[in-house]
């Protein structure tokens, strides 16, 4: 009795830990209050949850959803896979994570179709095609298992069983189109012109998916020059080329009209890789990567840079610079060249605008993709680089730059280094010299993000010829409007379990629509001028209650009100 009164007081708090890291992820109920996502504290609680109770799947999902380790987890969602849903259904709360569902499209992970998908394409990156098979067996929808098994046929060579498969699924949606892509690729690997055309056109033209469009575009090519259209397929080649130099076997095809299709079958390499039609020339030059990609906790990092307090523009960016590296690798574990893959950045904006906190996204982001060993970030500044001596400044930049190996270093205020009509002597120079050295010699295992005020960065790029060539992408940061600011302070009074009255929000407005409206916000410091100001007016809360008679209430305890904010607003002001 006491065994089972524990096992069900485990399973409690393993319930307990699971809600709370579902809300930690985000996944609040309509009557709960949001709190601020935090994905480091959502995989401990997950972790706790698992150790108490390891068969509880909806707490594996969490696990890879808050970026534990995806095999981990899909060994366990797959062992326990009668038990998928079941806190779900409980609690009445949705909870999912993310996984690479095909060459070019991530899918939610919520359902048992799902994880056997996932599972399927985990064996066929494995080389167990069988073991596939029988995972894609245990798929219910119809579309699903059909491109699954349309899958495992090109894994295996088996052309024509794939075609056939993938003549019955419907275009629509990502999983319909790259079917689309994958029988055009297939009946131009066979010979089958006519068709293949008709199928690569509509592939080309489709406008939900640009990845698999120019797919689609580059096979056109080799329909043409099949059916002896050889200045056709120069221009599709050529039109390839313009939206994707990187895409170096296009090249070669240009070059040499015998560059054509091949049927031998390609050894597998990932699971985002089935076996496919390969060129019959060239060897492919593959991005320097650490691990296999994680796309899973790829796509939960840009979803938890989506949650943040506005930013539209940085998120866009950093996006961007996700599909960019994504593309670049998808095309090397196809077997198609790939040009190298610059990570290097420039963070414009003012102090305060999330620079710093999207660095360590992007840190995160570069390690999720196999492309840094580890997501550790290195922040430093020109008094971390520059030294006071002759000969010293390169010794103290290298031993900066060894400690950053195989993450990202973050320079702030890297316009320091080098400012406008300083003398060729200064020692920022000796730091940049050696910087864009390391750059080079290290490009495989090191990240640099510089990071600084606009205009004195754009400044700092013409310092030395190197630097602009190094840093290729700019991501601006602008400052934050006041209803944004007040947003990010109600969500960290909550984050820190205090409240605030209206009088005390009603303050709050005031003065960030004031300090936005006269130009005083970048100076303040943007975000952290939110936090200097909550932090000052728990002070005076504090003290206000010191002196009151009696002992207060816990609610007054971490209650804000009206003669707290102003006061602190003032004394920051007053500065």
């Amino acid at each position: 009795m006491a065994e089972q009164a524990a096992g069900l007081l485990g399973r409690r708090r393993a319930r307990g830990l699971w809600v709370r890291g579902a809300r930690q992820l985000g996944f609040a109920k309509a009557d709960e209050k949001a709190v601020t996502t935090d994905k480091p504290a959502a995989l401990e609680n997950f972790t706790k949850a698992v150790e108490l109770d390891p068969g509880m799947t909806d707490a594996w999902l969490g696990f890879h959803a808050a970026g534990g380790d995806a095999d981990t987890a899909l060994d366990k969602l797959v062992a326990g896979v009668k038990r998928f849903g079941e806190e779900r259904d409980a609690d009445k709360r949705r909870l999912s994570s993310s996984f690479r569902a095909g060459w070019w499209f991530t899918h939610s992970l919520e359902t048992t179709d799902h994880v056997w998908h996932a599972e399927a394409l985990r064996r066929l990156g494995a080389g167990n095609a069988a073991g596939a098979a029988e995972a894609t067996a245990q798929v219910i929808e119809d579309l699903r298992r059909n491109f699954l098994e349309a899958a495992v046929a090109m894994n295996r060579s088996e052309f024509e069983t794939a075609i056939g498969i993938l003549r019955r699924i419907p275009t629509d949606g990502h999983l319909g189109i790259e079917a689309q892509l994958r029988l055009g690729m297939l009946l131009a690997t066979v010979e089958q012109w006519s068709e293949a055309e008709t199928i690569l056109r509509q592939a080309a033209g489709q406008q939900l998916n640009s990845f698999v469009a120019v797919d689609a575009e580059y096979y056109l090519g080799f329909v043409y020059r099949g059916t002896n259209r050889e200045q056709n397929a120069i221009r599709q080649f050529e039109w390839v080329y313009e939206r994707d130099n990187s895409h170096r076997q296009v090249a070669e095809a240009l070059a040499d009209s015998n560059v054509r299709l091949s049927t031998r079958r390609t050894e597998t390499r990932s699971t985002t890789a089935p076996a496919a039609p390969v060129i019959r020339r060239g060897s492919p030059s593959a991005p320097a990567l650490h691990r296999q990609p994680d796309w899973g906790a790829v796509q939960g990092i840009l979803n938890e840079l989506d949650r943040n307090v506005g930013m539209q523009d940085v998120k866009q960016q950093v996006s961007a610079v996700a599909a960019q590296v994504r593309a670049g690798l998808m095309r090397a574990e196809r077997g198609l060249p790939t040009a190298k893959l610059g990570g290097h950045l420039i963070f414009a904006g003012p102090p305060g605008t999330g620079k710093t906190t999207v660095a360590r996204v992007v840190a995160r982001l570069y390690c999720a993709l196999g492309l840094l060993a580890a997501d550790t970030v290195i922040e430093t500044d020109r008094s971390g680089l520059v030294a006071e001596w002759i000969g010293q400044t390169a010794v103290k930049t290298n031993e900066v730059v060894d400690s950053a190996l195989d993450g990202v270093l973050f320079i702030d205020e890297a316009y320091a280094l080098k400012k406008k009509g300083t003398s060729t002597n200064d020692f920022g120079t000796e730091a940049i010299d050696t910087l864009l050295k390391r750059m080079e010699d290290d490009r495989d295992r090191l990240v640099v993000i510089v990071a600084g005020y606009s205009e004195p960065m754009a400044e700092f790029l013409e310092a030395n010829p190197g630097l602009r060539s190094r840093f290729s992408t700019r991501i601006d940061f602008p400052r934050y409007t006041a209803d944004q600011l007040r947003e990010i302070a109600l969500r960290l009074v909550e984050s820190r379990g205090d409240h605030i009255t209206p009088d005390a929000a009603a303050s709050l407005t005031a003065a960030l629509d004031q300090v936005c409206a006269n130009g005083r916000i970048d100076e303040l410091g943007n975000a952290r001028f939110i936090r200097t100001v909550l932090e000052t007016a728990g002070k005076h809360r504090d003290l206000r209650l010191f002196h009151s008679p009696g002992f207060p209430t816990d609610l007054e305890l971490v209650t804000l009100d009206g003669s707290d904010l102003k006061s602190a607003i003032q004394e920051i002001l007053s500065f």
